[in-house]
């Protein structure tokens, strides 16, 4: 009886060894992330990033995997006569569902590690650095128009912290993530994009290369001064102004021309010049526009002009090599002139494009 109760007792010894290893890697392991004193704060980007923040999950798959197999083990030690496809089945029942649980709690991690050659890049503008209860975190508003918040390592964030010029209003970043958990791979601060980040934007096949033309694109819909005004309503803007308002500028007088502000569904707004170039009244939708003016609202990449100059984002050292010598500048402005179209723009002290004016007589 003894010799035939020996390999069950080395067995079980080695399935007791097996769980106190197991239970001591994962005890070194939360040790190592939420205990030890130098990586307080430490292990939010990169791979450790990831195995950090999903450290929880991975525990609970490993626990998943096995369990089953020892279920699975100890069924198939009782029915060792049974047939081997029945065997099969019931390793397949068993194992089926821990590879579920791995799936749906690990996936997002997975899928991170296979494309880490292929990180996502994001880039923030009104970049601004944050620290509360032991996490340091650095949000902006990215090229769509969101506010985006992301967790750095300690070490990146002080980094960052001390080199940082609390004067400056525009401060721009490019943040590499893991696109599918949003842990940062890499950041880097700068004051000013460089164009060649810029132009990987999408543009609008009718969205012309010379300013002369007097384009805007905003939300990938470009618009033309001396279209009418029912190009913008049409497009969803909206005009500001009151019932009274909207009737007493319903038509409008030949020669004549009214200044109206208007505003999408983002919320995003211009202030435009519409003037009836008949010589007899029309409506006033189809009037023709012949000015917009258009402010920086922290709204993401939505605003481009020709060449992807792109309000709130692009440089003006920029401005000045795609387009040329202005026609006259000062102080923080540059003014490119034609005979019949003028295109003014101004920028913010840091030299980002603040105001777009465009005009055509």
């Amino acid at each position: 009886m003894k010799k035939a109760n020996a390999p069950s007792k080395i067995k079980w010894v080695f399935i007791i060894l097996l769980i106190l290893i197991i239970l001591a890697a994962a005890g070194y392991g939360a040790y190592y992330f939420y205990f030890t004193p130098s990586n307080q704060g430490q292990l939010m980007e990169g791979i450790l990033g990831l195995v950090y923040v999903n450290y929880v999950q991975i525990l609970i798959s490993v626990a998943a995997l096995i369990i089953m197999c020892f279920i699975a083990g100890a069924i198939l030690s009782h029915h060792k006569e049974e047939k081997k496809l029945l065997r099969f089945l019931t390793v397949l029942i068993c194992l089926v569902p821990a590879f579920l649980v791995v799936f749906f709690l690990l996936k997002d991690p997975l899928m991170d590690i296979a494309s880490i050659q292929n990180p996502r890049t994001v880039l923030l503008s009104n970049v601004v650095l944050e620290q509360k209860k032991g996490q340091y975190d650095v949000s902006g508003t990215d090229q769509n128009g969101h506010l985006q918040t992301y967790r750095l390592n300690k070490t990146s964030w002080q980094t960052l912290d001390d080199t940082w010029d609390e004067d400056s209003k525009d401060v721009f970043a490019q943040v590499e993530i893991f696109p599918r958990t949003q842990i940062v791979r890499s950041i880097k601060v700068e004051k000013g994009l460089p164009q060649s980040l810029i132009n990987k934007l999408s543009m609008n096949d009718r969205l012309s290369d010379s300013w002369q033309d007097m384009q805007l694109q905003v939300d990938n819909q470009v618009y033309v001064l001396n279209d009418p005004l029912s190009s913008l309503t049409q497009s969803g803007w909206t005009i500001q102004q009151t019932e009274f308002e909207a009737k007493k500028h319903e038509n409008l007088d030949a020669g004549k021309s009214i200044e109206l502000d208007l505003e999408n569904k983002n919320g995003m707004q211009m202030h435009i010049t519409v003037t009836n170039t008949t010589d007899q009244t029309i409506e006033t939708s189809q009037a023709s526009i012949t000015q917009i003016v258009v402010h920086r609202m922290n709204s993401g990449m939505h605003m481009m002009l020709a060449q992807k100059i792109v309000l709130g984002w692009s440089q003006q050292d920029t401005v000045e090599e795609l387009y040329g010598k202005p026609t006259s500048s000062e102080e923080n402005q540059l003014q490119y002139q034609e005979e019949n179209e003028t295109l003014n723009l101004v920028f913010s002290d840091q030299g980002i494009l603040d105001q777009i004016h465009m005009s055509v007589k």
